[in-house]
């Protein structure tokens, strides 16, 4: 069985296919022949057994990791500099858009990240549950609290009487 001339395209194109091959009707002499459309001529138990292997290249798999890894340090700074600006009371970060900018850009962008890997499975897999979610989770609440604080911050006029 020959499977050379097969190529991988769409979402099999960064797999590493491998298969093994066992025909177990030829008993104790691989060179024997037989007749295969004689069912009776075959011996007792006879099987073939194709085993198929599929797996990820190193340098996939360093990508995806490497997406992980980004997404969580982008995600952890803008919560630290949330942190900062909301509960250190340093209001002199709150005075332009930036911080409230850097999070809702951060927002669209963490996501992104993921659909630029290379054979990006449909979402739902595990590095959406580790990586893509808990970390747009936490940039959204950053934005939330940032844009919150920025509108208490907003002077009140003073109601005369």
């Amino acid at each position: 069985m020959e499977i050379g001339g097969i190529q991988p395209a769409d979402s099999t194109l960064n797999w590493r296919f491998s298969f093994d091959f066992t025909n177990t009707c030829s008993g104790d002499d691989p060179n024997a022949i037989i007749d295969y459309t004689n069912i009776t001529s075959l011996p007792p138990f006879c099987h073939t057994k194709i085993e198929f292997d599929g797996s990820r290249p190193p340098l996939l798999i360093f990508c995806a990791v490497a997406a992980v890894v980004v997404n969580w340090t982008c995600a952890l700074f803008i919560f630290i500099l949330t942190c900062e600006a909301i509960i250190m009371r340093r209001s002199y970060m709150l005075q332009g858009t930036d911080i409230l900018s850097m999070c809702f850009t951060a927002l669209f962008a963490l996501p992104t990240i993921r659909s630029l890997l290379p054979g990006a499975p449909s979402y739902g897999a595990i590095i959406d549950l580790v990586g893509i979610l808990p970390c747009t989770l936490i940039v959204a609440l950053c934005a939330v609290c940032v844009a919150v604080a920025k509108l208490n911050k907003r002077h009140k006029p003073k109601k005369e009487e």
